[in-house]
């Protein structure tokens, strides 16, 4: 619903290892992402922690969806 600020972003494998993306990029409502290319090959995402703001001049919260493809 509102436009967010990315700050960084940090991939969690299945094997205790990570990775840290900065990302430093600001998106309005709608706009999409690149892609990002994981470093390594058939490794299992655990989870995905994003760092970003929503704020903005509407008030209203942003909304975040994370594709993967394999």
């Amino acid at each position: 619903g509102g436009a967010i600020n990315m700050h960084r972003m940090t991939v969690h494998y299945g094997n205790g290892g990570k990775e840290d993306i900065d990302l430093k990029h600001s998106f309005s409502k709608g706009r999409n992402s690149r892609m990002i290319d994981l470093k390594g090959k058939m490794r299992l995402i655990k989870n995905v922690t994003f760092w970003y703001d929503s704020k903005n001049r509407q008030g209203h919260k942003a909304t975040l969806h994370l594709l993967g493809k394999h």
